[in-house]
């Protein structure tokens, strides 16, 4: 006569409901620091001038290599005529963020824009910079 096993199942563990809320609050932590942090970046107080575009084009910004290949940055440079400081200035500027693909840059320029925001950081005019609208 054999008797029948009888197996019971063990209940499946239960998540810990403390982990996943910590887990919740350290990633939006992080995303909030990230936020912050790209707002920092943003000129806010600098001097502008309005700027009327002569000419742009996409240029080459850098090129990163590595053990399979390289990468090339292109950004928007634009030649730029405004007044800084009591002075007319005509210079050639950045006018983007640099970026691997060219053909983005290409469709920012696709409309060919007239006017750009000129910005510079207080103390450096050297360093001035074109926000395209």
């Amino acid at each position: 006569m054999s008797h029948p096993r009888i197996r019971v199942r063990k209940p499946p563990p239960q998540r810990k409901r403390w982990v996943e809320v910590a887990w919740g609050t350290v990633m939006v932590l992080l995303m909030l620091l990230f936020l912050l942090g790209r707002l920092a970046q943003r000129p806010r107080n600098y001097p502008t001038a309005e700027g009327t575009i002569e000419e742009a084009k996409v240029a080459i910004a850098y090129s990163l290599q590595g053990n399979y290949g390289g990468t090339i940055y292109y950004r928007i440079e634009a030649k730029v005529r405004f007044e800084q400081e009591g002075q007319m200035q005509e210079r050639w500027l950045s006018a983007s963020e640099a970026d691997p693909s060219r053909e983005i840059l290409q469709a920012k320029l696709s409309s060919h824009p007239q006017h750009c925001v000129v910005y510079w950081p207080p103390r450096h005019p050297e360093n001035a910079h074109c926000r395209l609208p």
